[in-house]
């Protein structure tokens, strides 16, 4: 491969428009991109976990019943992210707000027991509160925060 190839000019235009479409589309249709990510995401574990199976009943490789069964694993969880793609949002939405819930009240916990022995000075306490107020809206409203963080990225992408 030549390294000249790489930093040829149309490769960086073609890079540009398509981040450019793909922030647009991600800004304009929010909710669309997020149920088209799973979809997309259920596709290749669909394809994935089918072409496991087909390698394991091939009989030209021994991998296993380990291989097969996560094979099998995989296309059963992407026909789900296929047909249920509102639900997978949402789980994983109400999964990393409690996670954020969590871990923002240990971090709390832990800058009080601490500052028992030293001074903790009060801007470190700001991260931790935001993310635990972050945790309470992504349980609250978990399909829209997810729309928003997909409008972050789409600003991103034109950007």
């Amino acid at each position: 491969m030549k390294i000249s190839t790489l930093f040829n000019p149309t490769y960086g235009i073609v890079r540009a428009v398509v981040a450019l479409l793909l922030g647009v589309a991600l800004v304009v249709w929010p909710g669309t991109a997020v149920a088209l990510f799973v979809k997309i995401l259920g596709a290749v574990m669909v394809l994935v976990g089918g072409i496991a199976i087909a390698i394991n009943l091939s009989g030209k490789e021994n991998l296993g019943s380990l291989f097969m069964l996560t094979g099998v694993i995989a296309v059963v969880f992407g026909i789900l992210l296929l047909i249920f793609p509102d639900f997978f949002v949402k789980l994983i939405s109400y999964l990393f707000g409690a996670l954020m819930i969590f871990f923002s009240l240990g971090e709390i916990v832990t800058l009080i027991s601490t500052g028992k022995h030293i001074k903790i000075r009060l801007a470190f306490y700001i991260v931790p509160i935001l993310l635990f107020l972050g945790g309470i809206v992504m349980l609250m409203n978990p399909i829209e925060v997810v729309e928003t963080i997909f409008i972050v990225f789409g600003i991103a992408a034109i950007l």
